[in-house]
This record gives C-alpha cells, sequence and structure tokens, in this order.
C-alpha cells in the first residue's frame, strides 16, 4: 500500500513548490536585489524560531535543547545577511 504524504503531513504541498522555503531568502537577494526584503524575511525568520523554541519549552525541555542549534545557525544567517545589508550600502 502506498503512503499518500499530502494526507500525512499537511504543509507538505507548499513544500513542494521550487525552491520554497529553503531557498526563499537567496531568491530574494539574487533574483530580486532585494536586501532589505531579505532582510525582514530573516528577522520574520527568526521570530518564528524563537517563539517555537519558546513554546516547546513549556512542553518539553528536551525539545527546546534540541532547537539551541537551530537558534543560533539562524542567529549567524541573521548577522551575515545584516553585514550584507550594510556593505551594500541599502
Amino acid at each position: 500500500m502506498r503512503c499518500d504524504p499530502v494526507s500525512r503531513f499537511p504543509g507538505f504541498p507548499v513544500s513542494r513548490f521550487p525552491g520554497f522555503p529553503v531557498s526563499l531568502v537567496s531568491r530574494e537577494v539574487v533574483g530580486m536585489r532585494n536586501p532589505g526584503l531579505a532582510l525582514l524575511n530573516i528577522l520574520l525568520l527568526d521570530m518564528a524560531g524563537l517563539l517555537t523554541a519558546w513554546r516547546f519549552s513549556r512542553h518539553s525541555m528536551t525539545s527546546f535543547l534540541l532547537l539551541i542549534p537551530y537558534a543560533l545557525w539562524i542567529a549567524f544567517a541573521t548577522y551575515l545577511n545584516v553585514g550584507f545589508f550594510v556593505l551594500n550600502g541599502a
């Protein structure tokens, strides 16, 4: 019997669009040449990651601790994005 991923994972249809959400920031910087929009996007990603970690901490400290490397990675990506934004004089 074949597994239907669309019925098992509600977010799956969104992830089938090419490059979404993995390269959304890159597309805004390179394709649209709009580092300001990319900075806004990654700041929203920061807020979503912190909100997720906070909500997980209310249920399981282990899951909260497992989100710390992800939060650090997003913070580093934000740092790089801010640098790109400032150095390009945007």
